[in-house]
This record gives structure tokens, C-alpha cells and sequence, in this order.
């Protein structure tokens, strides 16, 4: 190499190594500046440890009403399952009381027809008296059949 050369580059790398602050040396913390970041730390380790409590207890929290939202769901297809046999005897209880209507229903007819048949012939209320003093609807029915 050429010596003008050698000292072309040698001042170029003085002054890469002069100007550029990544080679630069880097000053020397003070004890005030290395106290403070101590006492950064600790407030950030103090505020991660309270963090961290606060999801443990939001976890907790969680996992109770977890418990009870599983307990309430189970209660509510409980209730569910009630409501869907309640339906069933309320709709059997209802054919059966629409039966019964009709039941009595032409019941009372042929107990018309019974005592106008007697007014007509002449007869007396004999024959239709064990009807009149039927006791509810299913010996009113009863009384029918026989006769």
C-alpha cells in the first residue's frame, strides 16, 4: 500500500470512530442515577406483583361464577324437563276434562229426553229419579249407563 494511502484510511477511520457515538465511550452511570433505577425497578416489581394479584383474584372470581353459571344451567334444563311433563298431564288432564263435558253434556240430554218421555206418557219422575240424585259428574254417567 501506498503511504498516502495508509493515511488517507487512518484518517478516515479516526474520524468514523471520533464522530459516530455507537464507538464512542459511553459515560459512566453516577451512584444517584444507579439508586434511582433501584428504586424503578422496585416499583415496577411492586406494581407486577400487585398485577399479578389482581388476576389471581379475577381468576378466583372466574371460577366461582363458573360454578354457579354450571349450577344455574343445571337447575334451568331441570326446570325445563318439569315443565315439559307438567305440559303433557295438563294436556291429557284437559282431553280428558273435554271428554268429560261431552259427557255430561249428553248426559243432560238424555236426561231431557227421560222426562219428557215420562210428561208424556204419564209416568212419574220414578224412572229418572236416581239420575236427579246423582252425586257429580261420574255418577251422573254411571246412572246412564245402567239405565
Amino acid at each position: 500500500m501506498r503511504p498516502h494511502r495508509l493515511v488517507t484510511v487512518v484518517v478516515a477511520l479516526g474520524l468514523v470512530f471520533s464522530v459516530s457515538p455507537a464507538f464512542a465511550r459511553t459515560p459512566k452511570p453516577t451512584l444517584a442515577q444507579i439508586e434511582a433505577a433501584k428504586i424503578a425497578e422496585q416499583n415496577r416489581r411492586a406494581a407486577a406483583h400487585a398485577a399479578s394479584a389482581k388476576v389471581a383474584d379475577a381468576t378466583q372470581t372466574l371460577r366461582t361464577l363458573t360454578s354457579r353459571s354450571d349450577a344455574a344451567r343445571s337447575q334451568y334444563q331441570s326446570a325445563q324437563r318439569e315443565l315439559k311433563g307438567a305440559t303433557r298431564v295438563s294436556q291429557s288432564a284437559n282431553i280428558h276434562a273435554k271428554k268429560t263435558v261431552l259427557a255430561v253434556s249428553s248426559a243432560h240430554q238424555k236426561i231431557g229426553r227421560l222426562a219428557s218421555n215420562a210428561y208424556i206418557m204419564g209416568g212419574g219422575l220414578t224412572d229418572i229419579e236416581p239420575l236427579l240424585s246423582s252425586n257429580g259428574p261420574q255418577d251422573l254417567v254411571d246412572r246412564l249407563s245402567t239405565l
